[in-house]
């Protein structure tokens, strides 16, 4: 996507357990947490400020 001139998200890491993923309190403000298996967004947080706006519930 970036060779066609698109923006596209930085990476901040992919992790092979729930265990290694880093407090929430040390990621960016605004972050999605996506899970590699799945669909239709089923356990996908997309975090602002500790807000899931998916769900409209506080996580930390």
């Amino acid at each position: 996507m970036k060779d066609n001139g698109f923006k596209v998200p930085e990476e901040i890491g992919v992790y092979s357990d729930i265990d290694e993923i880093p407090e929430f309190s040390e990621l960016p403000r605004k972050f999605v947490l996506k899970p590699s298996r799945g669909y239709s967004a089923q356990n996908v947080f997309v975090m602002s400020d500790g807000v899931n706006f998916l769900d409209g519930k506080i996580y930390d």
